[in-house]
Protein backbone atom coordinates (compact mmCIF):
# COMPACT_ATOMS: atom_id res chain seq x y z
CA UNK A 1 0.00 0.00 0.00
CA UNK A 2 1.32 3.17 -1.23
CA UNK A 3 0.26 5.38 1.82
CA UNK A 4 0.76 5.20 5.45
CA UNK A 5 -2.59 6.25 6.40
CA UNK A 6 -5.65 6.24 4.46
CA UNK A 7 -8.35 8.58 6.13
CA UNK A 8 -12.15 7.52 4.74
CA UNK A 9 -14.75 10.32 4.77
CA UNK A 10 -18.14 10.49 6.68
CA UNK A 11 -21.23 9.31 5.06
CA UNK A 12 -22.78 11.88 2.66
CA UNK A 13 -26.13 12.75 3.77
CA UNK A 14 -28.83 15.24 2.26
CA UNK A 15 -30.59 18.14 4.78
CA UNK A 16 -32.76 15.57 5.96
CA UNK A 17 -30.31 13.14 7.12
CA UNK A 18 -30.93 10.50 3.87
CA UNK A 19 -27.93 8.65 2.50
CA UNK A 20 -27.62 10.87 -1.04
CA UNK A 21 -27.64 8.36 -3.90
CA UNK A 22 -28.19 9.41 -7.35
CA UNK A 23 -31.78 6.73 -7.74
CA UNK A 24 -33.23 8.80 -4.91
CA UNK A 25 -32.77 12.26 -6.42
CA UNK A 26 -30.97 13.87 -3.71
CA UNK A 27 -27.83 14.42 -5.03
CA UNK A 28 -25.91 17.78 -5.60
CA UNK A 29 -24.69 18.83 -9.05
CA UNK A 30 -21.04 20.58 -7.78
CA UNK A 31 -20.95 21.94 -11.32
CA UNK A 32 -24.16 23.73 -10.68
CA UNK A 33 -23.31 24.95 -7.19
CA UNK A 34 -20.16 26.55 -8.68
CA UNK A 35 -21.66 28.39 -11.44
CA UNK A 36 -24.64 29.32 -9.18
CA UNK A 37 -21.58 31.82 -7.09
CA UNK A 38 -19.37 31.80 -10.10
CA UNK A 39 -16.77 29.98 -8.86
CA UNK A 40 -13.86 27.72 -10.11
CA UNK A 41 -12.25 26.24 -7.17
CA UNK A 42 -14.11 24.91 -4.01
CA UNK A 43 -12.79 27.70 -0.93
CA UNK A 44 -12.89 25.75 2.00
CA UNK A 45 -11.71 21.89 2.15
CA UNK A 46 -15.80 20.49 3.53
CA UNK A 47 -14.17 19.60 6.49
CA UNK A 48 -16.17 22.65 8.76
CA UNK A 49 -19.09 21.56 8.90
CA UNK A 50 -18.22 18.64 11.01
CA UNK A 51 -17.16 15.68 8.25
CA UNK A 52 -14.96 14.08 10.62
CA UNK A 53 -17.19 11.66 12.64
CA UNK A 54 -21.17 12.61 11.97
CA UNK A 55 -21.46 12.57 8.21
CA UNK A 56 -21.81 15.97 6.35
CA UNK A 57 -24.59 17.28 4.85
CA UNK A 58 -23.72 19.55 2.17
CA UNK A 59 -26.03 22.67 1.72
CA UNK A 60 -25.73 25.26 -1.15
CA UNK A 61 -25.79 27.81 1.33
CA UNK A 62 -22.88 27.20 2.36
CA UNK A 63 -20.96 27.95 -0.43
CA UNK A 64 -22.15 31.75 0.00
CA UNK A 65 -20.56 31.70 3.54
CA UNK A 66 -17.23 30.23 2.29
CA UNK A 67 -17.32 32.71 -0.77
CA UNK A 68 -17.52 35.11 1.55
CA UNK A 69 -14.35 34.41 3.74
CA UNK A 70 -12.42 33.85 0.40
CA UNK A 71 -13.13 37.36 0.10
CA UNK A 72 -12.15 38.22 3.07
CA UNK A 73 -9.29 36.42 2.59
CA UNK A 74 -8.12 38.68 -0.50
CA UNK A 75 -9.10 42.15 0.98
CA UNK A 76 -6.93 41.31 4.08
CA UNK A 77 -4.17 40.70 1.71
CA UNK A 78 -4.97 43.60 -0.42
CA UNK A 79 -4.10 45.30 2.66
CA UNK A 80 -1.40 44.36 3.53
CA UNK A 81 0.06 44.70 -0.33
CA UNK A 82 -1.40 48.52 -0.41
CA UNK A 83 0.45 49.16 3.09
CA UNK A 84 3.75 47.60 3.36
CA UNK A 85 5.93 49.99 1.32
CA UNK A 86 8.86 49.88 0.35
CA UNK A 87 10.21 46.51 1.60
CA UNK A 88 14.40 46.07 0.97
CA UNK A 89 13.80 42.71 2.54
CA UNK A 90 11.40 41.12 5.29
CA UNK A 91 10.96 42.99 8.12
CA UNK A 92 12.68 41.36 11.66
CA UNK A 93 9.88 41.20 14.38
CA UNK A 94 11.67 43.28 17.07
CA UNK A 95 11.74 41.65 20.61
CA UNK A 96 8.36 40.78 21.40
CA UNK A 97 8.53 42.39 24.97
CA UNK A 98 9.30 45.51 23.18
CA UNK A 99 5.61 45.45 20.94
CA UNK A 100 2.28 47.05 22.34
CA UNK A 101 -0.65 45.19 23.57
CA UNK A 102 -2.55 44.63 20.74
CA UNK A 103 0.69 42.99 18.58
CA UNK A 104 1.57 40.51 21.34
CA UNK A 105 -1.54 40.01 21.61
CA UNK A 106 -1.97 38.94 17.52
CA UNK A 107 0.99 37.01 17.88
CA UNK A 108 0.31 35.01 20.46
CA UNK A 109 -3.40 34.57 18.67
CA UNK A 110 -1.72 32.94 15.76
CA UNK A 111 0.99 30.85 17.76
CA UNK A 112 -1.73 28.90 20.06
CA UNK A 113 -3.94 28.77 16.16
CA UNK A 114 -1.02 26.83 14.47
CA UNK A 115 -0.84 24.90 17.62
CA UNK A 116 -4.73 23.89 17.77
CA UNK A 117 -4.91 23.46 14.02
CA UNK A 118 -1.78 20.83 14.19
CA UNK A 119 -3.73 18.92 17.14
CA UNK A 120 -6.94 18.93 15.26
CA UNK A 121 -5.01 17.47 11.40
CA UNK A 122 -3.05 14.69 14.18
CA UNK A 123 -6.59 13.51 15.57
CA UNK A 124 -8.04 13.80 11.56
CA UNK A 125 -10.63 16.38 12.98
CA UNK A 126 -10.07 18.24 9.93
CA UNK A 127 -13.68 20.22 10.73
CA UNK A 128 -12.54 21.70 13.91
CA UNK A 129 -9.10 22.57 11.90
CA UNK A 130 -11.40 24.71 9.71
CA UNK A 131 -13.41 26.00 11.78
CA UNK A 132 -10.45 27.40 14.58
CA UNK A 133 -8.78 29.00 11.34
CA UNK A 134 -12.14 30.47 9.75
CA UNK A 135 -12.98 32.45 13.42
CA UNK A 136 -9.83 33.48 13.65
CA UNK A 137 -8.94 34.80 10.16
CA UNK A 138 -12.18 36.62 10.34
CA UNK A 139 -12.83 37.57 13.85
CA UNK A 140 -9.60 38.06 15.39
CA UNK A 141 -7.18 38.93 12.35
CA UNK A 142 -9.67 40.94 9.71
CA UNK A 143 -11.80 42.00 11.94
CA UNK A 144 -9.73 43.10 15.21
CA UNK A 145 -6.25 43.60 14.54
CA UNK A 146 -6.40 45.11 11.19
CA UNK A 147 -8.81 47.63 12.59
CA UNK A 148 -6.22 48.52 15.19
CA UNK A 149 -2.73 48.39 12.95
CA UNK A 150 -4.16 51.16 10.69
CA UNK A 151 -3.58 53.82 13.61
CA UNK A 152 -0.02 51.95 13.98
CA UNK A 153 0.47 52.25 10.11
CA UNK A 154 -0.41 55.35 9.55
CA UNK A 155 2.27 56.42 11.61
CA UNK A 156 6.50 57.03 10.83
CA UNK A 157 9.52 55.73 12.12
CA UNK A 158 9.83 52.94 14.55
CA UNK A 159 5.95 52.65 15.68
CA UNK A 160 4.83 51.98 11.66
CA UNK A 161 7.59 49.84 11.20
CA UNK A 162 6.94 47.58 13.79
CA UNK A 163 3.13 47.26 12.48
CA UNK A 164 4.51 46.46 9.12
CA UNK A 165 6.41 43.59 10.68
CA UNK A 166 4.01 42.02 12.43
CA UNK A 167 1.24 42.49 9.99
CA UNK A 168 3.56 40.76 7.15
CA UNK A 169 4.57 37.93 9.98
CA UNK A 170 1.29 37.19 11.15
CA UNK A 171 0.03 37.42 7.51
CA UNK A 172 2.51 34.91 6.42
CA UNK A 173 1.98 32.25 9.16
CA UNK A 174 -1.83 32.36 8.24
CA UNK A 175 -1.36 31.59 4.85
CA UNK A 176 0.41 28.54 5.42
CA UNK A 177 -1.99 27.28 8.02
CA UNK A 178 -4.78 27.90 5.42
CA UNK A 179 -2.85 26.57 2.65
CA UNK A 180 -3.87 23.08 4.03
CA UNK A 181 -7.69 24.15 3.82
CA UNK A 182 -7.63 25.95 1.13
CA UNK A 183 -4.58 24.85 -1.45
CA UNK A 184 -5.13 27.19 -4.49
CA UNK A 185 -5.85 30.48 -3.14
CA UNK A 186 -3.85 30.43 0.47
CA UNK A 187 -1.06 29.42 -2.40
CA UNK A 188 -1.65 32.17 -4.67
CA UNK A 189 -2.11 34.78 -2.22
CA UNK A 190 1.41 33.52 -0.27
CA UNK A 191 2.72 33.82 -3.70
CA UNK A 192 1.47 37.70 -4.25
CA UNK A 193 2.32 38.25 -1.15
CA UNK A 194 5.99 37.76 -1.20
CA UNK A 195 5.84 39.16 -4.89
CA UNK A 196 4.77 42.49 -3.83
CA UNK A 197 7.47 42.40 -1.05
CA UNK A 198 10.03 42.05 -3.39
CA UNK A 199 7.92 44.38 -6.29
CA UNK A 200 8.68 46.73 -3.59
CA UNK A 201 11.99 46.56 -2.74
CA UNK A 202 13.07 47.18 -5.90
Amino acid sequence: MPFHTVYITGLVRDERGQKMSKSKGNVVDPLSVMDDHRRRRPALHDGRDGVARHGHSPLEGRMTGYRQFINKIWNASRFLLMNIGDLPARPALPPVQDLPLIHRWILSGVSRLAIDVNDALTTYRFDQAADRLYHFFWHEFADWYIEFAKVDLQQTGPVRDAAVAVLVEVHDRLMRLLHRSSVHHGGDLAEAAEAGRRGAGR
